[in-house]
């Protein structure tokens, strides 16, 4: 019954961290002129926008739900 306890600690603070990530995104997307930048010029907090920064932000959020469901 312990362990079981255990396990559901770890996968409620996984899943609070993916939902951190998520509200953190949005919060700050939602500043004024990054979405513009964003799509007119490509560039988000001086980093170009490209398809390898997106995939690493797909999966700096997707760990977090991928080790609450191994959790």
């Amino acid at each position: 019954m312990e362990n079981l306890v255990l396990k559901i600690k770890l996968t409620v603070l996984w899943l609070f961290l993916a939902v951190a990530y998520t509200a953190y995104t949005i919060l700050d997307t939602a500043r004024p002129n990054v979405a513009a930048g964003m799509t007119l010029g490509g560039v988000y907090e001086g980093w170009v926008v490209t398809e390898e920064l997106l995939l690493f932000f797909t999966l700096f959020w997707l760990i977090p739900l991928i080790m609450a469901f191994l959790a």
